[in-house]
């Protein structure tokens, strides 16, 4: 029996001390549950191998469940520490009093009456519709293992949603970009995954 692999039952805890090379790390079943596991496993131990992160590891596992694991993580690990400096930097007295991308204000469909939102307000919006969205998709139990069909539909607009987040951090706040990149290349992640599967348009990607 190969102790390595991860398996039902097993904690957080339990799989971290038990893999020190990800490269041997392998999958017990395709479902959501242990998709989950693998992925955050993969992240914890090699979060710059943004390649090995996004590659599917076997044909035995569904696309669509793979990429809505990989854009719940993505909403996750947005949280620390790139939202919390957001909130030091991008401010209204510091500029942000509305979302903009270069020149384009963006309006926040959190609201009716057409007012824009501080920046900030609009990426909170922005990111908890998505994960809002996420959550209606993947309303399952843990051994789900592939995603209906139209719900992957939905999987554009997320990505939309958080493309514009990133284009805005880049373009506007482009010291802390760079820092948390630095830390996390989450939004190198993010892009090989919009990338592999044609997400998204390329022009809708800040770099």
């Amino acid at each position: 029996m190969d102790h390595r692999r991860i398996r039902r039952g097993q904690t957080l805890k339990d799989i971290q001390n038990n893999w020190e090379d990800p490269s041997s790390l392998t999958l017990l079943t395709n479902d959501l549950g242990s998709v989950q596991q693998y992925v955050g496993v993969l992240v914890r131990q090699t979060p710059h191998d943004v390649h090995r992160l996004v590659e599917l590891p076997s044909s035995d596992i569904d696309i669509s469940l793979w990429i809505y694991t990989h854009l719940r993580r993505i909403l996750q690990d947005f949280n620390v520490p790139w939202l919390t400096r957001l909130q030091e930097v991008c401010t209204s007295s510091g500029g942000c009093n509305a979302m903009r991308i270069g020149d384009d204000i963006l309006l926040c469909r959190e609201h009716n009456d057409g007012r824009p939102c501080t920046a900030q307000e609009y990426i909170f919006h922005a990111m908890d519709a998505a994960a809002d969205t996420l959550g209606s998709i993947g309303a399952f139990h843990s051994k789900l293992t592939s995603i209906p069909r139209h719900c992957t539909r939905l999987f554009p607009g997320v990505c939309k949603q958080i493309a514009r987040v990133f284009s805005h951090l880049y373009l506007h706040h482009n010291e802390m970009f760079a820092s948390c990149e630095a830390d996390t290349s989450l939004y190198a992640r993010f892009k090989c995954l919009v990338e592999a599967n044609s997400l998204l348009p390329e022009d809708a990607l800040p770099i």
